[in-house]
């Protein structure tokens, strides 16, 4: 190897500044964000990806047709809760059918409506079948919902309350509430609980449970639903002078949106009363909803028609001092609409169309999408998004419009491009390949040969100990650089990535000693001859 080292000690500060530098590039590299980094990758990832396609024969597209579809709701439900959802899952057989779009339809849209991506809504108490439609011929399938009403409450604990306070104690002519709490199952229906007193000379009880201390005493309140009873004992007391209230008057807004809470305020006048305790109630719980902090929570309804609902509130220390407002709730309609999307999508594959909306709470986000050209691509909606589906080669425009309103539409242009040999799964190892094999430990072998020929020009004459120094510097600086990520925007170190980097810089260590034995016996070789 003595003629190699004396051909190359010429040239040795020269690797050792391309060492240095080759270091500092790392370095660099691992102290860039973990957006930047991203990025990068990703933009090398593609360019690798583009030459590829450009350079593998077209795949062959194979369109498999559906045979049948299965449905089936969530949890396997068999009916869904008034006022609630589920979404309804569609299983094609064979499971790689090519085209999977569905339209759906409800045969009682009052009971039961359907979006175009598969959610059955309850509406009303009844029955409805949904009926699920492929693209193909005589491919569909249905199911049929029943709209129930929630369980009966099985077992409940009792609490009386003053505002947020907990109590077992109310000041005679003052109020409490009664709620029901730790509700098993949890969603059991209240609304068949009765409120009962054992003494209505020492504390009544409404409908609402709204207890009103009438004299002084022990009294028990008593919650029944069917066969299970809960009792709460209270104690009514004459500490103070108690304030009446004389009027009631309610004021917030007029309008409500679905999606927007808001609040009602209840106000008594100049003269504030020691209870100001409000019960509000709606006329229509399938309208807008309000609790006893007058906080109006809109509902979803059907239809796109505003709906009006009453909202009343009465002083619980006075039930007969009333006040009430009459609102209208009106969806949140679309004023604009953006799609996006790749640009390309293979033949035979997909590609998905994601829209934004404005305002961002628009009510119903369903769209209806229209193709130029069916026979290059055709599109269907998957509930909040879109999905485009390559037939030939071409250019298509995809066209979306809302249900809500058809004039806010947008659309964009999507080439059918050559189905390629690069399925996801390769492309995947493409990217894995660029971050681990060329990142860590195609960079880190570069760096080794640097820092073999650097530690092999300067001290060869120490009996290959520039070996091992060559070694253990890169094993240093292996876990050096993983270790620099501690500093870097979104990145943390990962131990694997360190055995890359070691592995990158050994297999650089072997390679030149292979290298530099072959030459030194092929040197010989010629001597001898």
């Amino acid at each position: 190897m003595i003629f190699l080292q004396k051909k190359l000690h010429p040239i040795r500060f020269w690797l050792l500044t391309a060492f240095i530098l080759s270091n500092t590039f790392i370095a660099g590299n691992s102290l860039l964000s973990a957006d930047e980094t991203d990025d990068l990758s990703t933009g090398i990832s593609e360019a690798i990806i583009s030459v590829a396609r450009a350079i593998l024969p077209p795949a062959e597209v194979v369109k498999v047709p559906a045979q049948s579809i299965s449905l089936n709701l969530r949890d396997d439900a068999t009916s869904i809760y008034i006022g609630t959802s589920n979404r309804i899952t569609a299983t094609f057989s064979p499971i790689n059918t090519t085209d999977k779009a569905i339209g759906w339809t409800s045969n009682n849209p009052a009971i039961i409506e359907v979006t175009n991506g598969g959610i059955a809504v309850a509406r009303d108490f009844g029955t409805a079948i949904i009926t699920a439609t492929s693209n193909y011929d005589n491919v569909f399938s249905t199911i049929s919902i029943e709209v129930v009403d929630f369980p009966d409450v099985q077992d409940f604990t009792l609490e009386a309350w003053i505002g947020p306070n907990l109590t077992t104690t109310i000041e005679k002519d003052t109020t409490a509430k009664i709620k029901l709490s730790n509700l098993t199952p949890t969603n059991a229906k209240t609304t068949d609980v009765v409120f009962t007193t054992s003494n209505g000379n020492i504390a009544t009880v409404n409908a609402d449970g709204v207890i009103y201390g009438v004299g002084t005493g022990e009294v028990e309140i008593t919650a029944s639903s069917g066969s299970l009873s809960k009792a709460i004992e209270l104690t009514i007391v004459d500490e103070i002078d108690v304030v009446q209230p004389t009027t009631l008057t309610i004021s917030g807004d007029t309008i409500g949106y679905i999606g927007r809470t808001f609040y009602l305020t209840p106000s008594f006048g100049e003269t504030l009363p020691t209870d100001q305790q409000v019960t509000f109630q709606s006329s229509n719980t399938r309208v807008a909803k309000v609790n006893d902090q007058g906080l109006v929570t809109p509902v979803n309804f059907s239809g796109y028609a505003p709906q009006e609902v009453t909202i009343t509130a009465y002083a619980n220390a006075n039930p007969l001092l009333e006040d009430f407002v009459v609102i209208t709730i009106e969806k949140v309609f679309p004023l604009s609409l953006q799609i996006a999307s790749t640009s390309e999508v293979e033949n035979g594959k997909t590609v998905n169309i994601n829209p934004t909306f404005y305002p961002l709470d628009v009510t119903d986000r369903q769209l209806t999408y229209q193709s130029s050209d069916p026979t290059i691509a055709t599109v269907s909606s998957a509930g909040d998004f879109g999905v485009v589906l390559g037939q030939s080669l071409g250019t298509v425009t995809i066209t979306a419009i809302s249900l809500m309103d058809a004039s806010v539409q947008a659309t964009l242009q999507i080439e059918v491009i050559p189905a390629t040999l690069l399925t996801p799964d390769v492309i995947s190892s493409i990217y894995v390949f660029l971050r681990k094999g060329i990142g860590h430990m195609g960079l880190n072998f570069f760096n080794g040969i640097l820092g073999f020929l650097t530690f092999f020009t300067f001290i060869y004459d120490k009996k290959n100990r520039y070996v091992w120094l060559s070694l253990a510097t890169g094993l240093g600086l292996g876990l050096f650089f993983e270790g620099l990520q501690f500093f870097a925007p979104g990145r943390s170190p990962v131990w694997i990535d360190v055995v890359y980097n070691m592995l990158g810089y050994t297999f650089a260590q072997l390679f030149m000693i292979s290298l530099l034995l072959s030459l030194t016996k092929r040197k010989k070789r010629k001597s001898s001859l």
